[in-house]
């Protein structure tokens, strides 16, 4: 004749009259913990597996004895709650500790750049919550751009990405400083057209025309006066002076 199983020992941590109770699973919880989870989750886990557990009572209630036995044949650890709780306990203050650790390394790395810094500069390097808080969104420049040499506005000229601009312009021109005025972009060329034929800057290009040469810009003064045609200055003198020659004849 065979001998029976031999059913599992009691952990040394669960009260014998506890071990063979029925009881609640919140009660359950206070005893051990199984496979790193409460006895709770642990049943609720096996039975959505379809393995539920033998209970009686409503509200159910289970044995640690038969809990212990499913987790053995399945391998798992049986802990007790205090062990776990301790080690939990101590796995926070280890993370705490190389928190801690880290935030002294920081602290004397930026110690150590701002006193580099100081002998350097006179002045102490700003944090990162610092140029944080000072940030801007940043977009490109768009407007009518000015290149400046020898105190005179020598260029005008517009874009949308105003520095790419200038940077493309400097080993062309050589000028000295730039100035420029945002606009929006649907009227760059009204606005880069008036500065042109206003200030006549001479790295600009020319145009031939019957009124003489004139600034090369995207518009004409005609068709920024909205005119068919503009005179030129010339010509209104001229028939300002052949107009007072009628009036004294």
């Amino acid at each position: 004749m065979s001998a029976l199983p031999k059913r599992p020992g009691r952990p040394y941590f669960i009260p014998s009259n506890v071990f063979r109770a029925w009881l609640k699973p919140q009660h359950l919880n206070r005893h051990a913990i199984i496979g790193g989870i409460q006895p709770a989750s642990f049943i609720n886990r096996e039975t959505k597996l379809g393995r539920p557990f033998r209970s009686i009572g409503t509200p159910a209630q289970y044995r640690l004895l038969d809990i212990v036995a499913r987790a053995r044949a399945h391998g798992l650890p049986i802990e007790p709650v205090e062990e776990v709780a301790l080690e939990r306990s101590l796995e926070s203050l280890r993370a705490e500790e190389a928190s801690l650790r880290a935030s002294v390394d920081a602290a004397r790395h930026a110690l150590s750049m701002n006193l580099a810094s100081l002998s350097l500069t006179n002045a102490t390097l700003l944090t990162e919550p610092e140029i944080l808080a000072g940030a801007m969104p940043y977009q490109p420049r768009c407007g009518v751009y000015f290149l400046i040499k020898g105190g005179r506005v020598r260029y005008v000229g517009q874009s949308i990405n105003i520095e790419q601009r200038i940077r493309d312009h400097f080993d062309r021109f050589g000028f000295e400083s730039v100035a420029y005025i945002p606009c929006e972009r649907s009227i760059l060329d009204k606005m880069e057209s008036l500065y042109i034929h206003m200030l006549r800057p001479e790295w600009n290009g020319r145009l031939n025309t019957l009124e003489g040469e004139v600034p090369h810009a995207p518009l004409s003064l005609s068709q920024l006066l909205g005119a068919t045609e503009v005179r030129s200055m010339a010509s209104i003198k001229a028939q300002s002076f052949n107009d007072g020659k009628k009036e004294r004849a």
